[in-house]
């Protein structure tokens, strides 16, 4: 269950980028949120090794955090900006039934 935690992270920022940089595409997407996902994971890490507190209950700590953050930041958006997450599908009407 705590691979859940990282997993939520790493779609926090794939929808807090998804919103704010609406015209890049979902590969930049997704190497943009990797990068930055990955920066947060070595930050995480390194800080919580100068405190001996590198244990199951440190690193699900942080992740809840990172989460916390993504999430709060999605509520805070917008709500026609996050109506943008996911792009409507508009079909032809004259070529649909031929």
């Amino acid at each position: 269950m705590l691979i859940l935690l990282p997993l939520l992270g790493f779609f926090g920022i794939l929808l807090n980028l998804r919103i704010s940089y609406e015209k890049w595409d979902l590969r930049l997407l997704v190497m943009r949120a990797s990068i930055i996902w990955a920066v947060i994971t070595v930050f995480t890490l390194e800080g919580l090794s100068l405190g001996g507190a590198i244990t199951r209950l440190g690193i699900s700590a942080s992740w809840v955090a990172v989460d916390t953050v993504a999430l709060v930041r999605l509520l805070r958006t917008k709500r026609s900006a996050r109506s943008r997450i996911v792009p409507r599908l508009t079909l032809p009407k004259d070529r649909l039934f031929r």
